[in-house]
């Protein structure tokens, strides 16, 4: 996800990144919500029990992608979900062999596996996290709404004066993940993705990015400032619930459920009223980022043995990378 990519970066553009922790903080335990929104949303407990049949290539994390002519050898697309958690980072042997055979692995953002060239990249592009001049980042919020914002716990008080000139999404991904995520975080423990780019790194197995950090920031840059603050809105408020919302997200991943995870990734909240807006705003995101991702990968596809790593639910769909892959010719083949 991106989600955990802007976090590392907006930890340090307000400050609280590197804290000094005694020993590796414990992993998160949250509790797995699904059986729960039987009652609490049962549309979209409807929609995720029928979403492995309905959203096609939501079974599978790893992909092998075959050249028809046999001209290249295989390469592979993978779905990691990024985060710090021992049981999300037991990559299958298949995964784990790819990678080790790989001629060249291919991340998001290459500059992940560096979160000190990650930061300076991101800091080189403040301007994507500003509000436009004369404005105020705290008058898009509802007077009743602040509370929840200011009394967010991944926030200190001394960093609240600043926050009036960022725009609502650089809040809204630094509220995104709950304080036991944060504390690893902090310490430097790596999320999947940037410990596949370690592992290629120190086989000496060239490294790639398929994203700039630029065009990270301006996309969500993009999204109507009044959209953004709703998020940060509904983000805030589900803080104490944020625990739990990772834990779903995991167990999804683990079953590969995959096009399950792509449902709650987009929608944001276990609601059956997410706000329609931004819901279309993100699945247009998505897409976007997926035809400018297949364009940039295949190059390495065509000279083949290529290990490709992206958010696993950019996977699933009928825009999903995976027939996106075949529409371009190949043949795309679940591993696992």
């Amino acid at each position: 996800m991106m989600l955990t990519r802007i976090l590392i970066a907006t930890t340090a553009f307000f400050g609280f990144a590197g804290l000094a922790l005694a020993g590796e903080p414990p992993e998160c335990s949250g509790k797995d919500i699904l059986p729960d929104l039987v009652v609490s949303a049962p549309k979209l407990a409807d929609r995720l029990a029928s979403a492995e049949r309905t959203i096609p290539n939501g079974q599978a994390i790893l992909w092998r992608i075959t050249d028809k002519s046999g001209k290249a050898a295989p390469s592979y697309l993978f779905g990691t979900f990024p985060v710090t958690s021992t049981k999300i980072h037991a990559l299958p042997a298949e995964a784990r062999n790819a990678i080790e055979r790989a001629s060249v692995v291919a991340l998001q953002l290459r500059e992940i596996v560096e979160p000190n060239a990650f930061r300076l990249a991101f800091a080189r592009h403040s301007r994507l996290m500003m509000m436009p001049n004369g404005r105020n980042m705290w008058d898009l919020i509802p007077d009743v709404d602040e509370g929840f914002i200011r009394s967010a716990p991944q926030i200190t008080p001394d960093q609240i004066a600043g926050m009036s000139a960022v725009q609502p999404w650089v809040l809204t991904y630094s509220l995104a993940f709950p304080m036991c995520e944060l504390e690893r975080l902090r310490v430097d423990l790596p999320t999947l993705d940037r410990s596949i780019g370690q592992m290629a790194l120190a086989r000496k197995i060239p490294l790639v990015g398929l994203e700039r950090v630029e065009e990270m920031m301006a996309a969500f840059a993009s999204e109507p400032l009044d959209s953004q603050a709703r998020y940060l809105v509904a983000t805030a408020k589900f803080g104490d619930r944020l625990a739990d919302w990772m834990e779903t997200h995991e167990q999804l991943y683990l079953a590969r459920r995959i096009s399950s995870l792509r449902v709650l990734s987009t929608q944001g909240f276990p609601t059956d009223r997410p706000d329609p807006a931004r819901l279309a705003f993100f699945e247009e995101l998505l897409n976007q980022r997926n035809r400018s991702t297949v364009e940039r990968a295949l190059p390495l596809i065509v000279k083949g043995n290529a290990f490709i790593v992206v958010s696993t639910m950019r996977l699933p769909g009928d825009q999903g990378l995976v027939e996106l892959f075949r529409k371009a010719g190949y043949e795309v083949t679940p591993v696992n």
